[in-house]
Order: C-alpha cells, then sequence, then structure tokens
C-alpha cells in the first residue's frame, strides 16, 4: 500500500479475512515416549498387509490425550523431520500408539518412509527441527525380542519379549505340551545380583550375557 494504490489478501480485506488454526502446544518431554521398538520381526505382529515389518510403539505417560500433529519420526539426525505424523492424531491419555517403520506408505497413514537397522542406529521423536522429545540409540538386535522401557514409559531401555500395543514386561509365558509356567527375571540389565522367580520347579537355568 502506498499513496496511490494499495493491494490487499483477501481482496476483499475489509469484509473478509483468513483464519490461521492454533497450533496445539507441544507434550512437554517425558509425557510421550517412544516405549517399544522391534526391528527384526520374524514371527511377531503383522500390519495391515500381513507382513511381518519393523514398528515402534510410543507410549503417553499423561492422563489425557495428546496432539502429535507438527511432530516427527526420524533415524537421521540431519534430518529430523523425516516422517511427519498425520494431521489431528492424538494419542489416548494413559495408551499407546503403533507406527509401521516399513516405507510402505501407501499401507496406512502409520506407515512411516524408513525403516530399522537390526545392527543397530538411532530414532528421534521431534518437532523436526531443534526440540527432541525423545531419542533411542541401540545395538545388534535379536529377531523377535523388542527393545522397550522398563518399567513402562518411564524406564531405561532392556531387551524384552514384545508387548505390541500394550504395557511393557520382562515376564515369559512358556508353554509346553502339558503345563504352563511363568519366569520372571530382574533386574535387567543386572550387574551383580539377578533374581529369578518361577511359578514351579525350572530345572536347569542358562544366564547369558545378552551383549
Amino acid at each position: 500500500e502506498n499513496a496511490n494504490a494499495g493491494m490487499f489478501s483477501p481482496e476483499r480485506a475489509e469484509h473478509e479475512f483468513y483464519v490461521v488454526a492454533a497450533q496445539p502446544p507441544l507434550p512437554k518431554v517425558g509425557e510421550v515416549v517412544i516405549n517399544e521398538i522391534l526391528a527384526d520381526n520374524k514371527t511377531g505382529a503383522v500390519d495391515e498387509g500381513g507382513q511381518h515389518d519393523d514398528w515402534l510403539e510410543l507410549y503417553n505417560n499423561t492422563n489425557a490425550p495428546v496432539v502429535l500433529s507438527g511432530l516427527y519420526l526420524s533415524d537421521n539426525a540431519s534430518k529430523l523431520d523425516k516422517w511427519p505424523f498425520p494431521a489431528n492424531v492424538s494419542i489416548p491419555a494413559n495408551g499407546y500408539l503403533i507406527v509401521w517403520l516399513d516405507e510402505n506408505g501407501s499401507d496406512g497413514p502409520f506407515h512411516a518412509n524408513f525403516k530399522l537397522s537390526g545392527n543397530g542406529e538411532q530414532l528421534f521423536f521431534s518437532n523436526g527441527t531443534t526440540n527432541i522429545l525423545d531419542e533411542v540409540t541401540f545395538g545388534t538386535q535379536k529377531t523377535d525380542i523388542s527393545y522397550g522401557r522398563y518399567p513402562n514409559g518411564t524406564g531405561s531401555f532392556t531387551a524384552m519379549p514384545t508387548t505390541f500395543n500394550a504395557q511393557n514386561s520382562l515376564t515369559s509365558k512358556v508353554q509346553d505340551v502339558e503345563n504352563a509356567f511363568f519366569a520372571h527375571v530382574y533386574p535387567n540389565p543386572a550387574n551383580n545380583t539377578l533374581h529369578i522367580e518361577a511359578n514351579e520347579f525350572l530345572g536347569k537355568v542358562q544366564v547369558l550375557n545378552t551383549l
């Protein structure tokens, strides 16, 4: 606009205007976290196409739904905005959200454009620029053994039986032809002391260092 002419957007700016939707506030660090990943899925959960793909589980530590619009997942620290969450998607209070990491967006909205390496790498959950809400670095993974937080949502990462879209647990259930037994091993990882509890006699127990 100057003394002789003016240009307006919208053209009838005196009578029309734009509405800019307010961006929901970002969750605080620790409110929504990377809770569990599986980088070598051979016999576990399958996606909509019946495929055993890599997956990531987010967990909402709060008592209210959290909108994920404007947030991203990435496996590249130099490109944090690699995969954006779908518009208007939210994660329920104290709930879970699964994202398939299979480079196959045609299978549905929750299929990221990158895969995980079973040999180890990094994962980032951020606003796509400098605000990293959570990240995890992992080494070589074992087939059908996930890497998750224990206790659920707040603890350190450790190898565990997969708990797809459910609370993380270090308790395994093994069933043979005649009966079933439960074993609970803790802490994991362990330093000097390891506790093994079971509901029946275990017989031979073998303890291995997964590293």
